[in-house]
């Protein structure tokens, strides 16, 4: 199975929570180059980090298979919608 980013922009929204992405939070946490869209303004650029195919091959190739990897990333994607979806649960909870 390979990874497919199905573009719904959570992880771009999350960069805030690692150092080595500072340059790239817009102040909120969130990439200063995701659109409203859920679309990177600098895909063809974007650093490696957020090139999953990149980040592979530099990388990861070292230590996993590429099945390995791909279900890596679509696990984390789903722990990080999961976490996304019981924050918003809770708050519905205090209302």
């Amino acid at each position: 199975m390979k990874f497919s980013c199905d573009k719904c922009g959570l992880c771009c929204r999350h960069v805030g929570d690692f150092p080595y992405m500072k340059d790239y939070d817009r102040g909120d946490g969130t990439c200063k180059h995701l659109t409203d869209e859920n679309l990177c303004e600098i895909y063809e650029n974007r650093p490696p980090i957020c090139n999953t195919d990149m980040l592979y091959e530099r990388f990861f190739s070292r230590f996993m298979t590429r099945e390995e990897y791909d279900q890596f990333n679509t696990e984390s994607c789903e722990r990080i919608k999961s976490s996304q979806e019981n924050r918003c649960d809770n708050a519905n909870d205090i209302n």
